[in-house]
């Protein structure tokens, strides 16, 4: 696949990944008009661009229709000393009577390399083409292209994409999908570059409900039809058909603040995909003194680490399986990283400390905190910080965002908690990698993020959003830039209550 193609593919799937869809035109969830929704793109954890995604009702000749407005920006490696960059500008509208359908749709993409020495380079081997298609019958659509000057008008054959059809993912969860459930769908997206169309068959994956809220969250796989042998694409998406994160070749994207997602300095955030499903629920996990669990696939073998709770029993290299037995932690994490806790009192990219909010905060909570103990501090803001947000799946925030929604799943908590800590003299930096969902319909571990904080000369583990300040004994750890995938297995061997 040449890489025009390849990043023209890319974009459309995002397209319809980022989709929300509209009460006003029958579609079953809630669509954000007006509002512009920023997905952060990543390759291995490194931001390689985002895309925003905005909807409105307009006239289209002389009928209310959608559109629906995307703008991509993609850098890549080129040769030495320089990045090439891409950027596709996309107006698409569904309209008609009464079934709406893709009446109308034009793109421009641009291709360039420019010095990464410069910000102000020039823009070097530049191609840009611009592609406007409108259904003009029944499953004809006048396509005409313009590049390098020319221009070129044809007729094809096609299926109108329907406005369900395109919004397929979305439907899907929010009518509360049952786990396996499959549906097939006929037109899954037009490319008129090649003047073809795909079908794919979605597949509920993983049902996750959260044991806090009892809000489910919905892992689909969507498989393409006419190209079996295509990689699937797994989206993740909550009950209400929003979409929180997606694959798709090698690419990772997570809905993300505006901010967030147009930061190339900006660090990856958790992802949500890779929930590892279990056989059956774990017995009283509140009482566990002991939980041992095998690991099985490449990633988990290479990013499991041994803690002061978490302790690697067995390895089997050709089978990239680990044994690993949890514990609650009765001694101290001596120091012994390689890295001085002064590193993790500053500010940085995630922690302003000079935050304007964060100190606001912070002036009230010294009210009650003047005189006290580390420990005690530790306590207070685990407690302040589980009682100040507001527990909901949401895009990654600044801090900022944080403290003024005051909403939130674990990487905020772990976020407010670290800004909080280090303002008031405790070294704290993130930890993360999976724990029990407490879910005994679908049971998994569920990826998941914590803190440790620099206590008595050791780095103790606890975690804001469960409110612990003794860890709860099914948290995994993982290293810092751990990936998974659903390749990867986790079972129970056996657990002590």
């Amino acid at each position: 696949m040449g890489m025009k193609k390849f990043i023209a593919l890319i974009v459309f799937k995002f397209v319809i990944l980022t989709s929300s869809a509209c009460k006003a035109l029958d579609v079953p969830f809630d669509l954000q008009l007006g509002q512009t929704q920023f997905y952060g793109v990543y390759i291995n954890k490194i931001k390689a661009g985002y895309v925003s995604f905005k909807t409105e009702i307009i006239e289209y000749e002389d009928e209310e229709a959608l559109e629906l407005k995307t703008y991509f920006e993609l850098e890549f490696p080129a040769d030495p000393g320089f990045k090439s960059r891409m950027i596709w500008d996309e107006v698409q509208i569904f309209g008609g009577a009464d079934e709406k359908f893709l009446v109308f749709q034009k793109f421009s993409e641009k291709f360039y390399e420019q010095s990464i020495e410069r910000a102000d380079a020039p823009e070097l081997n530049v191609e840009t083409s611009h592609v406007e298609a409108k259904l003009i019958n029944k499953n004809i659509y006048e396509v005409t292209e313009r590049s390098e000057g020319e221009i070129v008008v044809k007729e094809f054959a096609l299926p109108a994409q329907k406005l369900e059809e395109f919004f397929s993912l979305e439907i899907m969860a929010a009518s509360n999908p049952a786990l396996g459930q499959t549906e097939e769908i006929n037109v899954d997206y037009l490319d008129f570059h090649e003047k073809s169309f795909s079908s794919a068959i979605n597949t509920v994956e993983q049902v996750l409900s959260d044991s806090r809220t009892g809000a489910k969250t919905f892992i689909v796989r969507s498989l393409p039809v006419n190209e079996p042998t295509e990689d699937p694409v797994y989206t993740v998406l909550n009950e209400n058909g929003e979409v929180l994160e997606f694959n798709l070749y090698g690419f990772n994207a997570k809905l993300e603040s505006e901010a967030n997602a147009k930061s190339f300095s900006s660090p990856a955030e958790l992802f949500l995909l890779g929930d590892l499903p279990i056989d059956e629920p774990i017995k009283d996990p509140d009482n566990l003194s002991e939980l041992t669990l095998e690991l099985r696939g490449y990633q988990l073998f290479s990013n499991v680490i041994d803690t002061r709770r978490q302790t690697i029993l067995s390895r089997d290299d050709q089978l990239n399986s680990t044994v690993i037995k949890l514990k609650t932690a009765d001694e101290p994490i001596h120091f012994s990283d390689g890295v001085f806790p002064e590193k993790y009192a500053a500010s940085d990219i995630k922690h302003n400390l000079e935050l304007e909010e964060l100190l606001v905060l912070n002036n009230v909570i010294q009210e009650d905190i003047s005189g006290f103990s580390d420990e005690d501090k530790i306590k207070y803001l685990i407690d302040f910080t589980y009682e100040y947000i507001e527990y909901e799946i949401t895009s990654v925030a600044s801090l900022k965002d944080i403290i003024i929604s005051r909403r939130g799943d674990c990487t905020e908590y772990a976020t407010l908690f670290i800004a909080l800590s280090r303002l008031n003299g405790i070294p704290a930096r993130q930890a993360s990698g999976y724990v029990y969902n407490y879910d005994d319909e679908y049971p998994a571990f569920s990826r998941h993020a914590w803190a440790e904080v620099w206590l008595d000369a050791a780095w103790k583990e606890v975690d804001p959003s469960w409110q612990e300040f003794d860890l709860n004994v099914t948290h995994i750890s993982l290293k810092d830039d751990a990936e998974t995938n659903f390749s990867e297995e986790i079972s129970v061997v056996n657990y002590e209550n």
